[in-house]
């Protein structure tokens, strides 16, 4: 894919998206359109990292095939827990990508 047509593609990729799970756009979402074709999704700032299964969960929903993993209980080298959301999947050809963590000691990062 050319860098000329990428931009209109991803795009509509997003708009796709969005058309087929709505509640993605109700979530604090920023979406990123690459340079190299890509779809970044990324936990909007200042949002809580409650929200990370759910945008997790609903683009998986949205994208056939697309692959959903979730870490078990990790911890951080200062011992506060944490586990790991990522999905990777294509629509339309386009590959999209959201890597979250969820803070799960109740507080996010400051």
């Amino acid at each position: 894919m050319s860098e000329g047509n990428a931009i209109p593609l991803q795009a509509a990729v997003v708009t796709m998206l969005l058309a087929k799970r709505p509640q993605l756009g109700a979530l604090p979402i920023n979406w990123e359109l690459r340079n190299d074709g890509t779809v970044h999704v990324d936990l909007a700032v200042c949002a809580r990292s409650t929200f990370v299964p759910a945008i997790a969960s609903e683009l998986a929903k949205a994208m056939r095939g697309a692959t959903l993993e979730v870490s078990g209980r990790l911890k951080f080298s200062d011992g506060r827990p944490y586990r790991s959301h990522r999905v990777r999947g294509k629509h339309a050809g386009v590959q999209v990508v959201f890597d979250g963590l969820e803070y799960l000691d109740g507080g996010d990062e400051s």
